[in-house]
């Protein structure tokens, strides 16, 4: 059994309260979206293109601990976000463990992700390698590339 099948679940299998916050979240967090349909449009192209959105949940109170997307075509994980509460516990580390195991047992060899400069050094301290940078056509900022050997 995978260690994670306890708390992190599909985006589908979640209750539409726990939608409701990853949308509140994602708004506040990136202007990459400018509304709740912006969210769930991109969370549908996701899961259209064979991808998925994995949502982990505090089983204690059924809160949002986070969420991953991963594009499984791209061998791209898209997005990692912690929920504030739930930062600086490990739960970011899981998260991108999981995300990385998903897309082991789909046989990538090589994964890629983008972030921002505050967050380099939190992929870089486990094992991605920054290989270059580029301007986010959604946003228009700055965003490095990262990549890992699987």
């Amino acid at each position: 059994m995978d260690e994670f099948s306890s708390f992190v679940f599909e985006y589908n299998e979640c209750s539409v309260s726990i939608h409701e916050e990853i949308s509140r979240q994602f708004l506040q967090e990136w202007n990459d979206f400018t509304d709740k349909n912006d969210v769930h449009e991109w969370i549908l192209n996701i899961i259209k293109n064979n991808g998925q959105i994995y949502v982990m949940v505090d089983k204690n109170n059924n809160e949002l601990m986070g969420t991953v997307g991963i594009q499984y075509n791209e061998k791209h994980i898209d997005v990692l976000l912690v929920s504030t509460a739930y930062r600086h516990h490990g739960y970011g580390k899981l998260l991108l463990r999981f995300a990385e195991n998903q897309l082991k047992k789909k046989n990538a060899s090589d994964v890629s992700l983008y972030c921002y400069d505050h967050l380099c050094d939190f992929y870089m301290n486990l094992g991605w390698q920054m290989t270059g940078t580029m301007t986010r056509l959604d946003n228009g900022l700055l965003a490095h590339v990262l990549h890992k050997k699987m």
